[in-house]
């Protein structure tokens, strides 16, 4: 039961730990006026606008290799493939393991997400290369994995326009 001093003590600590935010947001804005940021993502769309019916923009993820597809497609069956085991032989497997009828099959719902989740996790870590490659006509324009850097949207209409 809460009495009114944790009362007083929960509402106290929640103050403390939201002023400071408060604090720093009146520092970053301090003339009240909404800041404008513009992030810019859509390098396809602002370059066929700037080069209409000249060029063709053709988006396309990196390929990560045979060994790690192979790993992929294996860890994505053994996803699958646990979780319909999980579904379908439940009652199979309480009567013949005691780990499952202990741990597993009173947690389905807990196990199956975990491992949706988990594998998901996994894959998507195993097919992400960090790989951002210009090319122009077959020839490497900009390389991330080789410079550590995104190029702008300036200097792809640099590139383009040189080509053009």
């Amino acid at each position: 039961m809460i009495n009114k001093l944790n009362l007083f003590l929960i509402l106290a600590s929640l103050l403390l730990l939201t002023s400071p935010r408060k604090q720093q947001e009146s520092k970053l804005n301090s003339n009240d006026t909404p800041l404008e940021i513009l992030i810019e993502y859509c390098t396809k769309n602002a370059l066929l606008n700037q080069y209409p019916n000249k060029i063709n923009v053709i988006g396309q993820p990196y390929p990560i290799g045979a060994q790690k597809q192979l790993l992929v497609q294996c860890l994505t069956y053994i996803q699958y493939g646990s979780l319909i085991v999980l579904v379908l032989f439940d009652s199979i497997l309480k009567s013949k393991l005691s780990l499952w009828e202990q741990y597993i099959s009173p947690n389905k719902m807990r196990v199956g997400i975990l491992i949706y989740i988990g594998f998901n996790f996994i894959i998507q870590n195993l097919q992400s290369t960090g790989a951002f490659e210009v090319t122009i006509n077959g020839q490497l324009i900009h390389s991330k994995l080789a410079t550590g850097q995104m190029p702008t949207i300036n200097q792809i209409s640099h590139f383009v326009s040189s080509y053009i």
